[in-house]
């Protein structure tokens, strides 16, 4: 349904372009969140976040198209998937007025007419660490940016905790050819509270409810971070000939 502008292609990979525009997506997506108003009707509620998402979702797919090219256009599109999947969940476990009528009809399913993603993108990192090719590096970045910012998909059940954890650790070494440390958690802490004086519009009639969910949101990344962060550095020092055991998913499915 997203049209490839050809007029749009850059240099691909100047330097983390798909990571980039995922953060710069979801940035939009929390400052259009914080000034959403909780005294509309739950129908106006829905109808104003599906078409945000859409327009941040086109914004994203002609950006990160426009930057890797129709060679790399899977990526662009693995990176729109990741966000779109990012998103639900957001929208899906967290309580907000439109939450029943958004677990009727997600975002995946107005875009994609899907509801896969919960098995397609773990489906989609699994084979990224089995092939550790050096030119989905940035795809790499935008996983694990996802799995920082909480998207588990079915990882949310059962052992997925566990492969979740390993995951990210996983994901980080490949990117960044090293294990994490503390130092790195703590610098990616800052790039996930970070936000741009100037894309952020003034919100001196911004609900409370609404800022305080923020609030506790962020904080609740942060600290889990930190105490991952700590735990990595604990663990390489205990151990650091551990290895990564990845179990393969039964099956792929594609969107």
């Amino acid at each position: 349904m997203f049209e490839n502008d050809a007029s749009l292609h850059g240099t691909p990979y100047d330097s983390a372009p798909l990571s980039a525009a995922l953060n710069k997506a979801w940035i939009e997506w929390l400052v259009f969140w914080q000034d959403l108003p909780d005294t509309l009707a739950v129908e106006d509620q829905v109808a104003r976040v599906a078409e945000q998402l859409s327009l941040i979702s086109r914004r994203l797919w002609r950006n990160s198209y426009a930057a890797v090219g129709e060679a790399h256009g899977d990526q662009a599109k693995d990176t729109l998937s990741a966000f779109v999947a990012l998103v639900d969940e957001f929208l899906l476990f967290n309580s907000w007025a439109g939450q029943s009528l958004w677990i009727e009809q997600p975002m995946e399913s107005r875009l994609f007419k899907t509801r896969m993603a919960g098995d397609h993108v773990p489906v989609k990192i699994k084979k990224l660490l089995d092939t550790r090719d050096p030119a989905q590096r940035d795809l790499a970045r935008v996983y694990l940016l996802c799995l920082n910012l909480g998207f588990q998909g079915r990882l949310r059940s059962g052992n997925g905790q566990g492969l979740h954890e390993k995951w990210r650790r996983a994901l980080f070494t490949f990117i960044y050819q090293r294990p994490p440390s503390l130092d790195d958690v703590q610098a990616q802490m800052e790039q996930l509270g970070a936000r741009p004086a100037q894309q952020l519009p003034q919100r001196s009639s911004l609900p409370d409810g609404y800022r305080l969910a923020l609030a506790l949101s962020l904080g609740l990344i942060l600290l889990i971070l930190l105490g991952q962060g700590l735990w990595w550095n604990i663990e390489q020092r205990v151990d650091p000939s551990l290895t990564l055991r990845l179990t393969p998913p039964a099956t792929e499915q594609s969107l």
